[in-house]
Order: structure tokens, then C-alpha cells, then sequence
């Protein structure tokens, strides 16, 4: 699937995001931006303009995501669908930009794609983006406000610099 998707997106940029096991944060992120690009709440960004995916440097292929990830983002009228995948080197290579929600994240991606990626940071930097797992609903709502919040101008500084 993921050869496909960058096949057929090959005029758009291609963000993606990155966590350990690909069914909280980074799939969350990745839901997140897209609805963010969709009701244009990112300034200068057309969403048929930019692909948006995500990946784990631990995942297991085709996991499912986080139920509380899901519950989250269908409170905040987002739907989240897949499944978990193990983030490669053509993926990284493949995407203009990688974001890891933590600095371990950025380094695996970087030792794996070596010196032919793109850009690699931090999904929100300077600071990580905490992990929820294991920690409630309570935590994972507090992540999605957390990516909600600060996305946009994260998105808008990236792809506008």
C-alpha cells in the first residue's frame, strides 16, 4: 500500500509522522493534519497538496490502532483508519519531511534512511510529544489537544519557510 500511495501522490509532498509502535501518537498526528489541511486550518496548504502517513520504528505490520486513540479522535469529529506499519527506508526516503514524536524516533529514522532523507525532526519541537499508552483516555485526549494545538503553525512553518 504505502508504494502505491507514493506513486500516486508523486506532485504532492509527503509528510510522515513517526512514533514507536504506530497505534497512538504518530497515527493521531497523522489523522490530525490531514482534518487540520481539510478545513483549511492551516494557512497556505491545499489538502489535495500534501500526503499525510505514518509509521513505528517498532511496529508490527497491521496492528490495530489504540482504541483510545480512535475514541479520541471521533470525539473531536476525526476518523482514524488503518493499521499499524513498520516505518522503512523507502518510506523515509520517499517523504519530504519526517516527524518523530521523539528524539529516539528522528535517530532511528535517520540511521535508517541515511544520507539521502529529506528532513527529519521533531514533530512538535523543540519538545516530544509524551506517550499515552497504558495511561487512559484522559492522557490520549490530552496528546490529541496537544497535536491539535500546535500543528497547524508546525505544518505552516515546514511547508512555508
Amino acid at each position: 500500500m504505502w508504494r502505491a500511495c507514493i506513486s500516486y501522490h508523486l506532485r504532492v509532498r509527503t509528510i510522515l509522522f513517526v512514533c514507536t509502535g504506530n497505534t497512538c501518537r504518530s497515527p493521531m498526528a497523522e489523522a490530525i493534519a490531514r482534518d487540520l489541511v481539510e478545513r483549511g486550518r492551516v494557512q497556505g496548504v491545499n489538502a489535495g497538496d500534501i500526503f499525510f502517513a505514518s509509521a513505528g520504528t517498532w511496529a508490527v505490520d497491521g496492528n490495530p490502532y489504540a482504541s483510545d486513540a480512535h475514541k479520541v479522535l471521533a470525539e473531536m469529529g476525526i476518523h482514524l483508519d488503518g493499521r499499524s506499519k513498520r516505518v522503512s527506508r523507502a518510506m523515509a526516503l520517499g517523504a519530504d519531511a519526517v516527524l518523530g514524536m521523539a528524539q529516539a524516533h528522528v535517530e532511528a529514522v535517520q540511521a535508517l534512511a541515511g544520507a539521502g532523507l529529506r528532513r527529519c525532526e521533531l514533530a512538535l519541537a523543540p519538545e516530544e510529544v509524551d506517550d499515552p499508552v497504558g495511561l487512559g483516555v484522559l492522557e490520549y485526549r490530552r496528546v490529541a489537544q496537544e497535536l491539535a494545538g500546535l500543528l497547524p503553525a508546525r505544518l505552516s512553518e515546514m511547508l512555508h519557510p
